[in-house]
């Protein structure tokens, strides 16, 4: 079981380990777009991720509010997490993915725990808040899932792949969600277009790993 990031501290290894130790079973579309609950509350606080991630600006809904049941407040407090900026990124597989801040990290929490994990708030505003869940952790034992944070203008994320189709996926709410088959070799790098440029980030996954997949991880 391998959880692979770019860029993390160790607080933000300790919080993906929590995000994915809180996160069973919930229920929902494939986006976060749709916003039909009355607003409750102003704007969050001033943040320097506003500027270039529009799923943090504008008022806060209902639907950005993390369930206790996934992430309590008193586990949150403790770690510095700000529940009350919180936000519905999207959703993966019917479960809401939100991310949620502190004063140094951005995380992602799902009920799908595959899609958990932190990262530095300068990883995240260089676009480098990438990460892989392999070798069945949270998804299939036959899936790899790659996933992470964009700024604004990225449309889509493309996971190239040697022996199977390239698979692009939709970013909804400054967040992208792809699973590709494990079979070796696993996937070292995605793209995407910003600003119109071809921008390639890592994945995470290890060369080792990726050469041989998931049976070189024991």
């Amino acid at each position: 079981m391998v959880l692979r990031k770019h860029g993390a501290s160790g607080l933000s290894i300790a919080l993906a380990v929590l995000s994915v130790a809180l996160a069973f079973g919930c229920g929902g579309g494939e986006d976060g777009s749709s916003r039909d609950v009355l607003a409750r509350g102003s704007v969050p606080p001033a943040s320097p991720l506003q500027e270039s991630f529009a799923v943090f600006r504008g008022p806060r809904v209902a639907a950005d509010e993390v369930p206790s049941s996934l992430l309590p407040r008193k586990i949150a407090d403790q770690v510095g997490l700000d529940l009350s900026a919180s936000r519905l990124a999207r959703r993966y597989q019917g479960n809401a993915v939100y991310l949620v801040s502190s004063a140094d990290l951005v995380c992602t929490y799902s009920r799908s725990n595959e899609v958990g994990n932190c990262w530095p708030i300068p990883t995240v505003e260089s676009g480098l808040a990438t990460a892989t869940s392999i070798c069945g952790l949270g998804g299939g034992a036959d899936e790899i899932v790659t996933y992470g944070i964009v700024p604004d203008g990225v449309t889509e994320v493309t996971i190239p792949r040697e022996k199977e189709p390239d698979r692009t996926v939709a970013v909804a709410g400054n967040v992208y969600v792809g699973a590709t088959s494990a079979r070796p070799p696993l996937p070292l790098r995605l793209t995407f277009v910003e600003d119109g440029k071809r921008v390639v980030r890592p994945t995470g996954i290890p060369p080792d790993i990726a050469r041989k997949g998931c049976g070189s991880a024991g």
